[in-house]
């Protein structure tokens, strides 16, 4: 019988601590993530039977499709993954990784902030974490998940309320029989 399926977080976090901690068994990760308590809203951790499903399955992966889980570590990182370009960003997401939660980012999540960083040149980490955070744990996406990025409708602090409110008139100029189906869901 199969499990219980297991949130994307907690499926993305294992990975991480198998990659940090090659040797660590199913309980001794339960062990961490409890340490680490509910984050984000995620609930608790899954059990240690759960974990070790999950361990099963990333050490079924190959090393490759490993790697990307493990700790980033400029420059040593830098190159096949992670393009020097990137740098920049990467070390401000290491930065804000320590000083947020005393803990390196993983190589997936700086490739992600990069990413995003091309799509929102202007953020800054807190512009762009909770982009990434909806990447890395989201398995379906929303299809109007481009759409406030599109629009420049990123901004987040009050400063950037009137940005916001350009934005939205730019919408409802090129809009003005109404949005698309994808788009009343942020809209």
């Amino acid at each position: 019988m199969a499990g219980k399926k297991i949130n994307d977080y907690w499926a993305a976090e294992i990975k991480e601590w198998a990659a940090k901690n090659p040797s660590a068994g199913a309980t001794a990760i339960e062990t961490m993530l409890w340490k680490e308590g509910d984050i984000e809203g995620h609930g608790n951790p899954p059990s240690a039977r759960t974990i070790g499903r999950e361990l099963r399955k990333f050490r079924a992966l190959k090393p490759e499709e490993q790697t990307v889980y493990k700790e980033f570590h400029w420059p040593h990182s830098i190159g096949s993954l992670v393009p020097w370009e990137a740098s920049r960003v990467a070390l401000d997401v290491l930065k804000e990784e320590w000083v947020r939660h005393k803990q390196r980012p993983s190589i997936r999540r700086v490739l992600w902030h990069w990413r995003v960083s091309l799509a929102i040149p202007g953020a800054n980490y807190e512009g762009r974490d909770p982009y990434v955070n909806q990447i890395l744990w989201a398995t379906n996406l929303p299809r109007s998940f481009d759409w406030p990025l599109a629009f420049g409708i990123w901004f987040r602090s009050d400063a950037d309320q009137e940005a916001q409110d350009r934005a939205n008139q730019e919408i409802r100029a090129i809009f003005p029989d109404g949005y698309p189906e994808d788009m009343k869901e942020v809209a």
